[in-house]
């Protein structure tokens, strides 16, 4: 996507969102009703200089300090960008469209997942995708003994992928 330039506050000269590129005005617009939380990743000064901004959503301050067809930064942010710039939206439930793609609702602490395989393919040979709210993915707690763990993939969790804490030898 493209902004079709940078909006100004009331003072003329305080960056307060972008103008999104007509072609991109609704959809983008969209984001700000229906998102609790979306960013936006984008290339807004330099091509090699890429910044990630919160922008309004669903509930948050609302003001129209620079007009309606504006794609808002988050209060307190201030990000100048020039006319053109290129970005993407993301953290948006809108936008989950395609397998693989996920979206962590803040709200009910639930995650929306598209997943890569289809859930009717899942079987013991391609595996069952599981997901974690702890730092590590697997944890075995106080007094675990003779525990073997073969044919499991650990990925992406926020800290190591596995952890014992006062476990027996």
């Amino acid at each position: 996507m493209h902004s079709k330039d940078q909006a100004v506050g009331a003072d003329g000269k305080t960056p307060v969102g972008i103008i999104p590129a007509d072609e991109d005005a609704a959809r983008v617009l969209g984001w700000m009703e229906s998102e609790v939380a979306p960013y936006v990743h984008g290339y807004y000064e330099f091509d090699w200089a890429d910044g990630i901004v919160g922008v309004r959503g669903k509930g948050q301050n609302q003001s129209q300090e620079a007009g309606s067809n504006v794609l808002y930064w988050s209060d307190g942010v201030s990000q100048a960008s020039k006319p053109n710039a290129r970005y993407i939206g993301f953290n948006l439930l809108s936008e989950l469209d395609a397998p693989g793609e996920y979206y962590v609702s803040r709200e009910d602490g639930l995650i929306y997942y598209l997943p890569a395989v289809p859930i009717e393919s899942w079987d013991d040979e391609i595996g069952i995708p599981v997901f974690s709210v702890d730092e590590s993915a697997v944890s075995f707690g106080p007094g675990t003994t003779s525990v073997a763990i073969s044919g499991v993939t650990v990925a992406h969790a926020t800290s190591v992928g596995i952890t014992g804490a006062h476990t027996a030898s």
